[in-house]
């Protein structure tokens, strides 16, 4: 059994390790200045049990708001004096801690606070001074303990200093030893049970305790005390009263208010010397026996059990938000990458790389001359003159294409300079769409943040052409040669225009026609003078070259590809530059929820959510 239990417990620590690295950063993120309480005080419960051998101590602390006796009573039950009673408050700015002789070496107590820096207890008076460290436990050895009963050998006892002290940090203090404790005694003075502060710190250690014993004090009587609780309880199923706050369920599957309602609970008349025979219980066993007469590794394995529930809590719900957040900025991101998608087709849509092709046309042309014509280089009319047995019509062909290269380099612009004016328009457009968006409001996008995103997109350097549509101009180019020799052979006199620096990057501006064929108005028949009217205007010696060159099918084929290529590549870069710089709280958000991650917390979720308060000990 003892193999099994510590099986469990490496599993636990296990899944507590993953969440304590992926959790405190997430709750910031969702939940911030939500404390996750329940995994602090699983890792405390599994540490110290974990590093101990054979039965594990159990840690009873006593627990309240100032001048409700807690330290009078860890006086009465540990035999040290610490102050107390009508000393001037604040009192103890660090916790005491008695143990008994079987716990008195520091090497075996430390590992069962891991959070605490233990020092001996020396003077009493060491609990009362400033500045002492947060984590600081005064320990001393008190025989007394193993004298309580058969459990008092393990009993570790804790005087929690004041939670509502008038120094801030001994509420901190305070909740350490709650975080820590198995068996919490909550000490309260009876007329202050309906304090607000109280009520809150009761409902909080009905959560996290494992046993909870209360115990009012300073009453006049019995009579004072039992109504008190009697009111209390009641108003804990009043919805409208103090239902809400002790709503929550433990690991054991009972609600807070469940648990107050069945807590062992005793009164303490006010006395001038108080002792632990005046403490009266409502029903049931003694202070004493309900400390000292617990099952130490029973009553240890509920505290680690119920603390991991409330870990798996806060993890599940974490989690169930983080998935929320990261479905959500994926659709968001989603969305604005179409957009980006369509904006990068519209702009490769709006023009044709003209320079290119004819380089690619004239290149294939004068590879495809044997030898001795490569070295003529004579006008096209001497040319043309002298060779009409061998080219027939030709000669009038090459002078129209020479009139066409020469009037669309013209008017023709570099491609840089088309795309970027474009992608102005794009960007500023974008821009304005997303502003509207109600689903995109978390973006921020306020008119400086946008500009800034403009500007870094106008700025980057524009991608290269594709690699993919190299490859096809030159297939192209080549068939177009192979099936056109006479042709081809004359494309080679005009190589002084078409192979001059820059040429190459010339583009026809087709305004918004979705390219050379995208939505162009084909006018006439092609091959008889025909017309191609597009966004730029009529481009009518387009028409002729198509027509007598037999290019349409070609043209066709290297528009589309142009057009696919050209709008993938300016695609990403809108990507890249316009939507990198607006989505950076959806990136954000995705970064920090990445499936690989809340993959982890699922199943450390599920390791927690098996350890049962009956787990490997049974009911």
């Amino acid at each position: 059994m003892y193999d099994v239990v510590m099986s469990r417990l490496a599993e636990i620590t296990k899944a507590i390790e993953t969440l304590r690295l992926e959790l405190p950063e997430m709750g910031d993120w969702l939940e911030p200045g939500h404390r996750l309480e329940g995994l602090e005080s699983c890792h405390r419960r599994v540490r110290a049990w974990s590093s101990v051998s054979g039965e594990p101590p159990l840690v009873a602390a006593l627990y309240g708001p100032t001048g409700a006796g807690k330290s009078t009573l860890f006086k009465l039950l540990s035999g040290i004096n610490v102050p107390s009673g009508e000393q001037v408050r604040p009192m103890s700015r660090s916790c005491a801690l008695a143990v008994p002789p079987a716990w008195a070496d520091p090497a075996k107590l430390a590992p069962v606070f891991p959070t605490a820096e233990l020092v001996p207890m020396g003077d009493g008076a060491a609990l009362l001074a400033p500045g002492q460290p947060f984590g600081r436990l005064h320990a001393a050895v008190a025989p007394s303990l193993s004298a309580l009963g058969p459990g008092g050998s393990s009993l570790l006892l804790v005087d929690a200093p004041d939670y509502n002290g008038v120094d801030p940090g001994n509420a901190l203090r305070a909740e350490e030893i709650l975080l820590r404790a198995e068996i919490l005694v909550f000490v309260l003075q009876v007329d202050s049970y309906l304090v607000a502060r109280n009520v809150e710190e009761l409902a909080r250690a009905a959560r996290l305790a494992t046993r909870l014993v209360v115990v009012l004090t300073k009453a006049r009587d019995s009579l004072q005390a039992w109504m008190a609780w009697d009111d209390l309880c009641r108003r804990l199923d009043d919805p409208a009263s103090l239902g809400p706050m002790f709503a929550d369920r433990r690991a054991d599957g009972r609600c807070c208010a469940e648990v107050v309602r069945s807590a062992p609970v005793f009164m303490w008349v006010r006395s001038e010397r108080p002792e632990l025979s005046g403490i009266m219980a409502r029903e049931g066993s003694s202070l004493v026996d309900r400390l000292a007469g617990q099952e130490a590794r029973k009553v240890a394995w509920e505290g680690v059990a119920g603390a991991a529930h409330e870990a798996a809590t806060d993890a599940r719900r974490l989690l169930a938000k983080a998935l929320e957040a990261s479905e959500a900025a994926g659709k968001g991101r989603a969305s604005l990458v179409a957009d980006a998608r369509e904006a990068g087709a519209r702009v490769a849509g709006r023009e044709f790389p003209f320079g290119a092709l004819m380089q690619a046309l004239v290149k294939e042309a004068r590879s495809a001359l044997p030898d001795w014509w490569k070295i003529v280089s004579v006008p096209v009319d001497w040319l043309f003159g002298t060779v009409k047995t061998v080219y027939g019509k030709a000669s009038e062909w090459i002078g129209q294409v020479k009139e066409m290269v020469v009037q669309e380099s013209a008017k023709s612009e570099n491609r840089e300079d088309v795309e970027r004016r474009v992608l102005s328009r794009e960007a500023d457009a974008l821009l304005d769409s997303w502003r509207s968006r109600p689903d995109l409001a978390d973006l921020g996008l306020e008119s400086s943040r946008c500009a800034s995103a403009r500007e870094a997109l106008l700025a980057a350097p524009l991608p290269g052409v594709s690699r993919e549509w190299e490859a096809t101009l030159r297939d192209e180019a080549r068939r177009w040669v192979a099936d056109n020799p006479g042709l081809a052979k004359g494309l080679p006199v005009i190589s002084d225009v078409v192979m001059a620096a820059g040429f190459g990057l010339l583009v026809i501006d087709l305004g918004f026609s979705g390219g050379l064929f995208g939505t162009a108005v084909v006018v006439g028949k092609l091959g008889t003078g025909g017309v191609i009217a597009g966004g730029a205007g009529a481009l009518g010696i387009w028409g002729r070259f198509l027509g007598e060159a037999n290019m349409e099918q070609m043209l066709r084929r290297v528009d589309a590809t142009w057009r696919k290529t050209r709008a993938s590549d300016l695609s990403a870069h809108i990507e890249r530059h316009l939507v990198g710089a607006v989505a950076a709280p959806l990136d954000a958000v995705l970064g920090r929820a990445k499936p690989e991650r809340l993959a982890a917390i699922g199943e450390a979720v599920r390791v927690l959510e098996t350890a049962g308060p009956g787990g490997p000990m049974g009911s």
